[in-house]
């Protein structure tokens, strides 16, 4: 299964997902980092690399 972190619905619809083929979640590694130079944002309007490594990871 796949996830942007940067996309809060695309966290949901992962979590939806997951949800209905696994009973439990026993380890979780969250390995996420996005940095940049420039700013960019997410598709919900969030800076995007708060949105990544901080919103996006603690779903």
């Amino acid at each position: 299964m796949l996830c942007d972190l940067g996309d809060l619905a695309s966290i949901r619809s992962f979590a939806e997902s997951f949800h209905k083929t696994h009973m439990c979640l026993d380890t979780l590694v969250n390995n996420a980092g996005f940095i940049s130079l420039d700013r960019q944002e997410t598709s919900d309007g969030f800076e995007r690399q708060f949105g990544v490594n901080h919103l996006g990871t603690s779903r």
